[in-house]
């Protein structure tokens, strides 16, 4: 029986809603794909078709985090009038917002899937950095219509840059035990304040 896209939809969410629960609660390893189909109330073999390992679902959760940080910064009603570099910086920290509910479970899945080796690295982060680098790239072309600062040569270069500060910054973020995570966000303004002298000289 062919289902809809929108059961689809349904299935894939709590799929991974029922996956994060479970790792959560008991760790990756004790997270089998059965122990996360029978949370989400599916059988499982459906699981297979949405999410063939554990790494894949880990994967939508990060690109998720990702699509729902934009989502909360696009909402605000002053988000268009900020600078490239707030928005930049209100894009990290609407991302980590969305890590902090879990913060431990993220730091234990970001190692598995993007500190192991190189290939399965950029392997994992095609997705997540796509949404970023398309993300970016529109907010930088905003900038220079503005005139906030000229065209800056080789734009792909400067976005590409900010995707391995921002992957950076997580890392240092997760692993961080300042209080309120004082220390990675002042990192954050002062290297974005320089970064955007950069972009203005």
């Amino acid at each position: 029986m062919k289902i809809s896209r929108e059961q689809k939809q349904i299935n894939r969410q709590a799929l991974l809603q029922a996956g994060l629960d479970l790792m959560s609660e008991e760790g990756m390893k004790s997270a089998t794909m059965s122990r996360i189909a029978q949370r989400a109330g599916l059988s499982e073999p459906v699981i297979y078709k949405y999410y063939p390992t554990k790494d894949h679902l880990l994967v939508e959760y990060f690109a998720e985090s990702l699509n729902q940080a934009i989502i909360k910064i696009e909402a605000l009603p002053d988000f268009a009038t900020l600078t490239f570099s707030e928005q930049i910086q209100m894009l990290f920290d609407a991302q980590m917002s969305e890590f902090e509910k879990n913060k431990k479970f993220v730091n234990e899945a970001f190692r598995q899937l993007f500190l192991t080796t190189m290939s399965g690295s950029l392997t994992y982060l095609a997705q997540q950095r796509q949404i970023y680098l398309d993300y970016v790239r529109r907010l930088l072309e905003a900038a220079v219509a503005v005139e906030e600062f000229p065209a800056p040569p080789g734009q792909q270069v400067v976005c590409e840059l900010l995707w391995d500060f921002h992957l950076g910054m997580t890392y240092y973020w997760l692993n961080d035990d300042s209080v309120g995570s004082g220390r990675p966000f002042l990192m954050l303004d002062k290297s974005l304040g320089l970064f955007n002298d950069l972009l203005k000289s």
